[in-house]
């Protein structure tokens, strides 16, 4: 059993593992100069596709969005569409391969 956690942003924090032991960690950048949200989108889909085709994912954990009165002062609508469209995008492909998938909190 594999467990792929991940937190949803342009530059995407990734750990996956097995339960019991230490997970692997590292980041994705979906962005780049002049990347539209589109196109951070697509990179995402792209990524999470090919991720899941080479490995086995039985549970995937995402860490849920800060809604937006909460990151007041602290985010722009910018990376709040971005954030969300990300989510969505993982959330998504997740249900449609039939995995198993939690949110938790932002901590």
């Amino acid at each position: 059993m594999h467990v792929l956690a991940l937190d949803p942003a342009t530059k995407t924090g990734v750990a996956f593992g097995s339960p019991g032991k230490s997970p692997v960690l590292f980041t994705v950048d979906f962005g780049g100069k002049g990347a539209t949200c589109e196109d951070i989108f697509d990179r995402a889909a792209s990524w999470f596709v090919d991720f899941l085709d080479r490995h086995p994912v039985a549970l995937f954990v995402i860490e849920g969005v800060v809604p937006p009165f909460g990151a007041k002062g602290h985010t722009n609508h910018n990376t709040t569409m971005i954030t969300v469209g990300i989510y969505g995008v993982f959330v998504g492909l997740a249900r449609s391969r039939h995995i198993s998938w939690r949110t938790v909190n932002m901590q």
